[in-house]
């Protein structure tokens, strides 16, 4: 009986196999292809008749491109062989195009153009991109052109939102916002508008907004910005209790009046001139008082009342409490101004003293009847939020506003 081999001996035998078969492959894969090194191949002795592509340089740096702005370059192949070379378009990275190959032939001793463009996108950052040229070059198949360089926001704004904490009905307080841009000239100030939560676009009588060009000592002082722009938003007292939100947009023009607005990706719209790049600025506060709100569904950290979504068929009641304190509680009374939704009913209950009588309480009953239309005020851009809006018998409050999101469904 013959001896089985161990499973080690078949172990050895069969690796030793794999580096005989595996070594022979790749040995007959070196002989049939050719060793690329770089953009060259290595195919040995070349004869002088065969084409030769030569190129000067491979890469070149657009540097700092503002968003939107389209930039190309020229790279030149010359053909120092002694037949003529063939130019194909090949490859190219996602964004990068090659707008111009002027010729498809190159005769011995003359030279093709490659052209590369490609359009800045993006909020900043650095780039890279890359374009493939074929080539009938038996030592040079292929030329790879890489262009690089930066992308420059349109503009830039600081700070990116402006908050107006811990305002009372007197407060006076001043924001300053500074609006950096990268245009070949100058900004301009052509529009500002006030885009309110409720939709609104009228500018809220307690707020104030002015613009003007900033020192040119500002400007430096900021990476690559060409110019600049200061926004000043100033609240203006008597304030409304409650929150308050909206969009503050800037319109701007870098150049001569009606040249329109450099670079071209930012948000635009129509203006006295033309076409303005348009800065939004999101704006919001909430003013304290005398007078608090209390209740199921008050939301105290947002300033609103969220009732949520209501079934049309069922309808909603729910009740919240207003409650006023200091010399002028003991006349405090309201009077409903305004409802939106429409459909929305509010009910003024009677004031009741609270403890020494030093705080009055007062009680609104809000309520969708059942069979109210559909409507959407969640508080979204698309939806914005409904409102109570309330006068009130309070000095420090005349009026008085209270945010409410709702949506009325089947």
């Amino acid at each position: 009986m013959k001896p089985t081999p161990s499973s080690l001996a078949v172990a050895c035998v069969a690796a030793v196999a794999g580096i005989v078969v595996g070594g022979g492959i790749a040995v007959s894969e070196s002989l049939l292809r050719p060793l690329r090194v770089g953009g060259f191949v290595d195919v040995g002795d070349v004869p002088e008749s065969a084409p030769r592509a030569e190129v000067k340089e491979t890469r070149f740096d657009f540097g700092g491109l503002g968003s939107g702005q389209s930039q190309s370059h020229r790279f030149t192949i010359t053909n120092t062989g002694g037949s003529p070379l063939t130019l194909e378009k090949g490859a190219t990275s996602c964004t990068c195009t090659i707008s111009g190959l002027d010729r498809s032939e190159v005769p011995p001793g003359e030279s093709a153009t490659v052209t590369l463009e490609w359009t800045a996108k993006g909020g900043g950052g650095a780039f890279r991109q890359q374009a493939t040229i074929l080539t009938s070059d038996p030592r040079r198949p292929e030329v790879a052109f890489v262009v690089e360089g930066r992308v420059i926001p349109t503009f830039e704004v600081v700070p990116p939102r402006v908050v107006f904490s811990k305002l009372a009905v007197a407060s006076e307080e001043s924001v300053p916002v500074r609006i950096f841009t990268h245009g070949d000239e100058p900004p301009r100030v052509e529009s500002l508008r006030w885009r309110g939560e409720g939709g609104g676009d009228a500018e809220p009588g307690f707020l104030g907004f002015e613009a003007a060009e900033l020192p040119a000592g500002e400007i430096e002082g900021h990476a690559e910005a060409t110019g600049g722009l200061n926004i000043n938003l100033t609240t203006r007292p008597p304030l409304p209790l409650g929150p308050f939100r909206g969009v503050l947009e800037v319109g701007y023009v870098c150049g001569e009046p009606g040249e329109g607005a450099a670079g071209g990706t930012a948000a635009e719209g129509e203006t006295a001139s033309g076409r303005a790049t348009i800065v939004e600025i999101p704006v919001e506060g909430s003013v304290r008082g005398e007078i608090a709100v209390a209740g199921s569904g008050w939301d105290s950290g947002r300033q609103l009342l969220s009732i949520g979504s209501v079934a049309s068929a069922r309808g909603f009641r729910g009740r919240i409490f207003l409650t006023a304190r200091g010399a002028a509680a003991d006349e405090f009374s309201v009077e409903v101004e305004e409802l939106v939704p429409s459909c929305m009913v509010v009910e003024v209950g009677e004031p009741a003293a609270v403890g020494s009588g030093s705080v009055v309480r007062l009680p609104l009953t809000i309520s969708i009847p059942p069979g109210s239309p559909p409507c959407n005020h969640l508080g979204t851009k698309l939806a914005p939020a409904g409102r109570i809006v309330l006068r009130t018998q309070h000095p420090d409050a005349p009026t008085m506003t209270i945010p409410v999101r709702i949506a009325v469904g089947p």
